[in-house]
């Protein structure tokens, strides 16, 4: 969309400069019909005719350059070719005109040289040939055939193709001194690209404005340390040939070959010096490369300018360092209940919490020791459990061994989680308070075992003592034998 409407507003700036040139062309021709009756402006028409070569030649740039829009917007139904032909019967009825009046027709770029050589001193003829010495001589140049129209350059904006086009729009539209400045304003629209475009885009088209159109384009392209700069970074990331090739050694030589007669055309003072400072500031950080083209003065700077400021910058850097230390105080020691530290210590405990909230067992959202699932597991389950999820016994955690964690069972205080711990003796628990009255109370039968010693005193008598396991001596005293 933006291509169409450039090429529209392209379309009527030419529309524009061959209409121009046609009304010369008619004027011109208009002229030299007059002059048929009135002798006065045959001086008039000698000048003017000297511009019809160049008008025509103009027109045909001008009348192409409308033919390839029209193509491009589909309107060739538009371009009219009567418009050519009338015009050249102009020029062609103008030139007759002038031959039959005896005027001297030039091309452009010839140079009619006239030399008048008055006789004065009437000695120097002799009668028989007094005739021959009384008029001037006139000497005229001859008209040089006409040379094939050179095309106007273009600028897409990149600035390794700004000197190129400065030099060749200097020597076909800026420097004639025959073409008006608003016509050379067109011209160097015509040979502008969208971003070129938009630098005189400002500027309303005319003979004065002309001029500063010309230098804004100057001060945004016209950077010889640009230009070298970006010459050198092309140089240094230029692509590596993996093979002998025709190909390979031609893409070698166009970048090499072609970068280098411009970087020498550029007249660089010294430029080793400034191809060692290109490699030194590629190897700066941003901020102090700005810092050094803010205090910079020179064009083209050298390896010791950039030397200089590093060392200038470190200085800096170091008594600004040394005064920091100096001023600043010690930081405020914080006691362990102080409110900063624990609030430290919570942070770090929720971003742990954060880091494994996902489960091993269900893969839910909470750890693996809050698990319901992993809880109705036997010990000997959650140990396989942690041993294949490679957890740590401790505290069920990532990343480290059992034997680096620094937490413990909550119950015996060995290496291992309250969650596997085992109990050596396990115990019935018995129900809350609150449930032994609901629940029936148990029959217990409790087996004693009944044990009979016998103990011989030393006056011979024998006593037999009866004891249980549970109770304890039942009673002692004499007692018959047991076998009878």
């Amino acid at each position: 969309m933006a291509g169409a409407e450039r090429d529209v507003r392209a379309k009527e700036r030419v529309i524009l400069r061959r209409d121009q040139l046609i009304a010369r062309i008619r004027q011109i021709h208009a002229l030299a019909t007059s002059s048929a009756s009135d002798q006065s402006k045959q001086a008039q028409l000698a000048i003017a005719i000297v511009d019809l070569d160049t008008l025509w030649s103009n027109f045909e740039v001008e009348n192409n350059n409308l033919l390839d829009i029209l193509s491009n917007l589909d309107q060739l139904g538009e371009y009219s070719l009567d418009i050519e032909t009338n015009t050249r019967s102009l020029v062609i009825e103008a030139k007759a005109l002038c031959n039959v009046q005896s005027t001297p027709v030039v091309s452009v770029g010839a140079i009619v040289q006239v030399t008048d050589t008055v006789t004065t001193d009437s000695s120097s003829c002799s009668a028989s040939t007094a005739k021959e010495c009384a008029g001037p001589f006139v000497e005229r140049a001859l008209v040089p055939s006409k040379l094939p129209d050179i095309p106007l350059p273009y600028f897409d904006g990149e600035c390794q193709n700004w000197p190129a086009f400065r030099d060749r729009f200097k020597a076909l539209v800026d420097q004639r001194p025959n073409i008006p400045n608003i016509e050379k304003f067109y011209y160097l629209l015509g040979c502008l690209h969208a971003g070129p475009q938009d630098v005189v885009k400002g500027f309303v088209v005319s003979n004065e404005t002309y001029t500063l159109a010309w230098n804004a384009l100057v001060e945004r392209y016209d950077r010889p340390r640009k230009l070298a700069s970006s010459i050198i970074d092309k140089l240094l990331t230029a692509p590596v040939a993996t093979s002998e090739t025709f190909a390979a050694l031609q893409t070698f030589l166009a970048t090499f070959d072609e970068n280098i007669a411009i970087l020498e055309s550029l007249d660089v003072p010294n430029l080793s010096s400034f191809l060692l400072f290109s490699l030194a500031a590629r190897c700066l950080p941003l901020t102090s490369r700005r810092l050094f083209e803010t205090e910079n003065t020179e064009e083209y700077p050298s390896i010791h300018n950039v030397i200089k400021f590093v060392k200038l910058r470190m200085q800096v850097i170091e008594n600004a360092g040394a005064q920091q230390a100096g001023s600043s105080s010690k930081p405020p020691v914080h006691s362990k209940n102080s409110g900063p530290r624990r609030e430290g210590k919570i942070a770090l405990v929720s971003s742990s919490k954060l880091a494994s909230l996902k489960c091993a067992v269900c893969s839910g959202a909470h750890q693996i020791a809050e698990c319901l699932t992993f809880k109705a597991l036997s010990v000997d389950e959650r140990y396989k459990v942690i041993c294949t999820h490679r957890l740590c016994m401790v505290c069920f955690g990532e990343g480290h061994m059992s034997f680096k964690c620094s937490s413990s069972c909550a119950v015996c205080k060995r290496r291992h989680h309250a969650l596997l711990h085992r109990e050596p003796n396990p115990k019935k628990t018995s129900p809350p308070a609150a449930l032994l009255g609901r629940q029936p109370t148990p029959t217990v039968l409790l087996g004693t075992a009944m044990v009979r010693i016998k103990a011989v005193a030393l006056d011979g008598t024998c006593h037999w003592t009866v004891r249980s396991k549970s109770s304890g001596c039942a009673g002692c005293g004499p007692a018959d034998d047991p076998a009878s």
